[in-house]
């Protein structure tokens, strides 16, 4: 079993789970049990910045999708050996409302429309003053089960992703005949094509771009994601993304 929950949730120290870090940093003050690890794929790196509930999830979800439900299903179970409930744990009482909403509770959406499997906030007796409304997480596409239609009105396009760490893709499921366009996890999309039930199609336009920019002594990599976002990789990374078919090379540039 799978929870979600604060730091300062006194049911934690009962020792019947097992507490995982999915928040940026970790408590200060004594927290009266131990923390078991940490998954950084959780974790809302460079969103802190991002104010609104909605913008914030548009960009967590996309970077979920990145990841994929294999690989953050492989870090969890690796808690689950342990033989307690994982519980996921951030900072905020949700409870209170108003702007105490969470990353953690987008997750537990996120998972429920990819995987079925629904992740509940661990119950928390403590008593709490209420500021305002709870916030309402932003629905996520799903598709739990398609009707029956031929490879001619079905098709999987591939869009890539804009993180350069991961340089993953994201899939969505197109209906020709009603236009209609949904998220699916990168598992349906495989069935699909598999099953030969959808055509694929990549949108090479989001494709990440790498520049290889010379200096005197150095060379330069420059990944472009599909917004046009700039950012400067190591070579590594770039030779990675390239033989991997993640990016393809936009040009090679003299610094003057």
């Amino acid at each position: 079993m799978i929870y979600t929950s604060r730091y300062a949730n006194p049911e934690l120290k009962t020792g019947n789970y097992t507490p995982v870090r999915i928040s940026l940093g970790a408590p200060r003050w004594k927290i009266g049990y131990t923390i078991a690890g940490a998954i950084k794929e959780l974790m809302p790196s460079g969103l802190r910045h991002i104010e609104n509930l909605e913008e914030f999830c548009q960009s967590y979800y996309e970077r979920l999708d990145s990841v994929g439900v294999n690989k953050i299903r492989e870090q969890i179970q690796q808690y689950e050996s342990f033989g307690k409930p994982v519980v996921l744990l951030c900072f905020e009482d949700i409870r209170k409302g108003g702007e105490n909403w969470c990353h953690r509770t987008a997750f537990a959406k996120w998972w429920q429309a990819r995987t079925g499997e629904s992740i509940p906030e661990l119950k928390d007796d403590s008593t709490v003053k209420i500021e305002g409304d709870i916030p309402k997480m932003p629905e996520v596409s799903s598709i739990d089960s398609l009707e029956e239609k031929s490879s001619d009105e079905l098709t999987v396009l591939v869009v890539y992703s804009t993180w350069e760490d991961t340089g993953g893709d994201m899939y969505y499921i197109v209906d020709s005949v009603t236009g209609k366009c949904d998220r699916i996890s990168d598992e349906k999309a495989r069935e699909l094509i598999s099953s030969g039930k959808a055509k694929l199609k990549v949108d090479y336009d989001s494709v990440p771009k790498i520049s290889f920019i010379l200096a005197e002594n150095s060379v330069k990599q420059v990944f472009r994601n599909r917004k046009g976002k700039e950012s400067e990789i190591t070579f590594e990374l770039a030779r990675k993304l390239l033989i991997d078919g993640k990016a393809t090379i936009q040009d090679i540039e003299l610094e003057r």
